[in-house]
């Protein structure tokens, strides 16, 4: 969709424009961001000034250990920051500054959770771990590379100023890639006079993913109800079974490499299937989730899908089924199931997934 937000003034980004640097976010590639938020903390107003790019390829957010290293130093949003760590340090630097946290599942079967900030112009996508492993900034976050104004101008003179300081760019249909930097800039290119609409910060392993493509065979007829089998997967798909043998039974995927949890990912649509395997082709998470087509999943009779979830739970104590709630989310110990909601702005937020791991799989976090 196209921005039509007011273009505002380039702020400055560096000495060479003769007016004092606004403290900015300068973008340190496969690492994040480092620099302060507007109206950020004193000390820090260098920030705007360009900095060169440290030889050294920081480490993807799948090697850092939360609390161990360079992840979770002050100044910066870096990836593999451990969630709580971050909003901690984010809210203690910028108070109100930072304005109201909104958390949200990037997709039904995301099981990681995202936070945004829409007065600083940050979203923080996290994994099963609770590590950064994306970063969106939009306006009014001021972001920078090589002292070039990202955000807020006109997409055409962007490029245009990339291009000249020698960031090699590849243009799609959604902006273009700046594969050696490590961002992605979002605009129109048929609309060049329009302004960028937010930058995307990717880990090394999520830019060198192929991209997702249907495999090959024939179609299966669909399925529009699955019963859980506790601990074990559905009536039709088992944890641990060969991913080849799925897509024989199953028909074709949509196949995809997953930012984290796993090494490979199949989505059947026709099933409301999303599978993740490990190396070995080996299916470690199984998620229950309809997109365009309605279906459901049972639990001892009780449809757990699409359905709000204050009902479902209601539903599962009746049973007399544990259950324990957490951060959009509700685990339910005894059957090896947990329940996902995408988010809270729905009055009565329904139940968009089902998910069942493989024994040794690490579950989510626990605290809410």
């Amino acid at each position: 969709m196209t921005n039509t937000r007011p273009i505002a003034p380039p702020f400055p980004a560096g000495p060479s424009t003769g007016q004092p640097a606004r403290p900015a976010w300068r973008i340190r590639p496969f690492d994040g961001l480092e620099g302060v938020l507007p109206g950020g903390t004193p000390g820090d107003a260098h920030d705007g000034v360009p900095e060169a790019v440290p030889d050294r390829a920081p480490a993807d957010a799948a090697d850092r250990v939360p609390g161990d290293g360079p992840a979770d130093v002050a100044g910066g949003v870096h990836l593999g920051a451990h969630r709580r760590t971050l909003a901690d340090r984010l809210t203690a630097a910028l108070g109100a500054q930072l304005g109201e946290r909104r958390t949200f599942r990037k997709a039904a079967w995301s099981t990681g959770l995202c936070d945004q900030y829409p007065e600083a112009g940050l979203t923080l996508f996290h994994d099963d771990r609770e590590r950064l492993v994306h970063i969106e900034a939009f306006a009014p976050a001021p972001v920078v590379y090589r002292g070039i104004p990202l955000l807020e101008r006109p997409f055409g003179d962007v490029v245009d100023e990339l291009t000249a300081a020698g960031c090699p760019l590849t243009t799609d249909d959604t902006g273009c890639l700046a594969p050696d930097a490590g961002f992605h800039l979002t605009g129109d290119p048929d609309e060049p006079a329009q302004p960028a609409e937010s930058v995307s910060l990717l880990t090394r392993s999520a830019l060198d993913a192929p991209l997702p493509r249907m495999t090959d065979g024939p179609r299966s007829a669909g399925t529009d109800s699955h019963r859980i089998v506790p601990h074990r997967g559905t009536d039709a798909v088992r944890l641990g079974e060969d991913r080849a043998a799925l897509r024989a039974r199953l028909g074709p995927a949509l196949q995809s490499t997953p930012e984290y949890g796993g090494a490979a990912q199949d989505w059947y649509y026709e099933h409301g299937l999303v599978l993740t395997f490990d190396a070995d082709d080996r299916l470690t998470t199984l998620v229950v989730s309809y997109v365009g087509r309605r279906g459901t999943a049972l639990l001892d009779g009780i449809p757990l899908l699409d359905r709000p979830y204050e009902d479902v739970a209601a539903d599962l104590a009746a049973a007399g089924i544990p259950l324990t709630a957490r951060e959009l989310a509700a685990d339910l110990p005894d059957h090896g199931v947990t329940l996902h909601l995408v988010a809270r702005t729905h009055p009565a937020p329904p139940v968009a997934a089902v998910v069942l791991r493989a024994e040794g799989t690490p579950p989510a976090p626990a605290h809410p």
